[in-house]
Order: structure tokens, then C-alpha cells, then sequence
């Protein structure tokens, strides 16, 4: 550039610069046509009760369609934690009752009559825990409103003195136990609340 155009370019931003220095903020060119910016709001107009009664709705509506979509996307995961968090007490009982059986089996050759002589408190006061004659274990509780169980039930294997423990469950999302086969011979219908 110059020097020329950097003097044209200084001459032009002056005027300019005089916004900084004058009481109503005015340009060169502002003073030299007697104008001023003025500002301006408009009042609002006035709000009927029928805009009222509109923005509620409109409010409303976005929170149900929130909490709807909240319901849709969260709901069976919360339902699940739920379902999880009642269910971890009884399955720690059935396993603490499993290890406890084994005990017995293994010390007196037979499984016992109740799990009374067992002496263990359980966990879940949601559960009620039944031992049929076959050996059967149950946890018989409500979840989401339905009656529900747990069942676990044993079989010696005298070549290897191993007990495995099958399992069956009915209103139940998650298995009882890892490596526990599902069977269908455990059946609900034949608990002896001896």
C-alpha cells in the first residue's frame, strides 16, 4: 500500500473514531446531519387470558410428551435396577442355603427335613424360603405383583461326590445363578410348606 491510500484509509476511520469521544454517541456525519440513533421498544400487547390458558397447555403438553418419552426410553431400564436390587438378597440366601445343604449332605448322608436345623437367618425378608421332601429349594416371593419363585434343586453325582444344582425360575428376567442349568423338573406346584 501507499502512502496515499493509507492516508485516505486514516481520514476515513476518524470520523468514526469521534463516537467514542461524544455524549449521545454520534459520528462525524451524525453531527454534521443533526441525527441521533434513538432506541425504541414497542410495549408489548397485552395478554388475554385465553394466551394464558394457551401457554399452559403448550407447557403441559411438553412436559407430559417429556416424561413420556422418559417413561419409553428409562422405564424398563429403572424397572430392571429395581428388579435387580430386590432380587440380590434372595439370590445371596439361595446360595448361602445351597452351601449350607451341601454341608449337611456331605456330614450326615441325606439332605434335612426343613431348613430350620440349618440355623441360617436370610437376607430378604421379601422371600419365603420352603424345602420340599425331594430336596427342592424355593424362594417364593411377589414381583411386580405376580407371584414369583426361584427353585434349586440337586443332583449327587457319587463318581465324582459333586452336587450340581439346577435351577428353574418363572417371572424372572435374570437366571438364578451362573452355570446353573435351567430344568423344567423343579415345578412350583409341589411345595410342602411342612
Amino acid at each position: 500500500m501507499n502512502l496515499g491510500t493509507r492516508l485516505l484509509g486514516s481520514l476515513l476511520v476518524i470520523p468514526n473514531v469521534m463516537l467514542l469521544f461524544t455524549k449521545r454517541k454520534q459520528s462525524l456525519a451524525d453531527i454534521l446531519t443533526h441525527t441521533v440513533v434513538v432506541r425504541y421498544e414497542q410495549p408489548a400487547p397485552p395478554v388475554t387470558a385465553a394466551d394464558k390458558l394457551r401457554a399452559i397447555c403448550v407447557n403441559l403438553g411438553l412436559v407430559a410428551a417429556i416424561i413420556g418419552i422418559g417413561d419409553a426410553t428409562f422405564g424398563p431400564f429403572l424397572m430392571l435396577m429395581s428388579e435387580n436390587d430386590n432380587l440380590i438378597p434372595i439370590r445371596n440366601d439361595l446360595v448361602s442355603y445351597t452351601d449350607l445343604l451341601e454341608t449337611y449332605f456331605r456330614k450326615n448322608g441325606a439332605m434335612p427335613a426343613s431348613l430350620d436345623v440349618l440355623g441360617y437367618k436370610p437376607e430378604s425378608f421379601k422371600a419365603h424360603y420352603v424345602l420340599t421332601r425331594d430336596a427342592v429349594l424355593y424362594a417364593l416371593f411377589m414381583l411386580r405383583g405376580h407371584n414369583s419363585y426361584y427353585s434349586l434343586y440337586p443332583k449327587y453325582d457319587a463318581a465324582t461326590d459333586t452336587i450340581t444344582w439346577h435351577c428353574r425360575s418363572r417371572g424372572i428376567s435374570e437366571p438364578l445363578r451362573r452355570n446353573c442349568p435351567d430344568s423344567q423338573a423343579a415345578d412350583s406346584s409341589s411345595v410342602d410348606n411342612r
